[in-house]
């Protein structure tokens, strides 16, 4: 391998927020750890679990971002060693966003692409507004009073508004 990485693609730091492979299997819009692309081509993966295999490699699970947009499988050992050639130079070709933050992969533009709808918040129990039905309120609105500077904020408000 000719070209040198000016950082790690997995720090021990980042590497201990990773959750095991197969933990988020049931959850609807799991979190990105890491996000790793290449800057000569559109390929990107997110990685959203991982495991440290026996060989001592990184087996990560997440989306894969190239020819298609799909959930895949991959190694780090492969990440770290595809090469390209640009102007005659040997360059690495996937580097580790470092400006990256883990996010649900809603929020990332693969998970955009593979249409990935931010899970939805469940329903909050409706505001009861009048809980002793309506004769609780007095059948004549009160008038509200309007402090003198707020007056003089909507009044200038309103004659530009007839103005234009």
């Amino acid at each position: 391998m000719g070209a040198k990485r000016g950082h790690q693609l997995l720090t021990k730091a980042i590497a201990k927020t990773i959750p095991p492979l197969y933990s988020q299997e049931k959850v609807e819009d799991p979190i990105v750890r890491v996000k790793f692309f290449s800057p000569y081509s559109n390929w990107t993966w997110y990685v959203t679990e991982g495991q440290l295999t026996e060989e001592g490699n990184w087996r990560f699970f997440g989306l894969v971002d190239g020819f298609e947009v799909e959930w895949g499988y991959f190694m780090l050992s492969e990440l770290e060693n595809v090469e390209v050639k640009v102007l005659g130079l040997m360059m690495l070709a996937v580097e580790r966003d470092c400006w990256f933050s883990p996010k649900p992969i809603s929020g990332t533009e693969g998970g955009k692409k593979k249409g990935i709808k931010a899970k939805t918040q469940p329903e909050p129990e409706p505001i009861v507004f009048c809980p002793e039905g309506p004769n609780a309120f007095p059948a004549k609105p009160q008038q509200k009073t309007v402090p003198q500077r707020q007056r003089l904020f909507f009044e200038k408000e309103d004659k530009h508004e007839q103005q234009t």
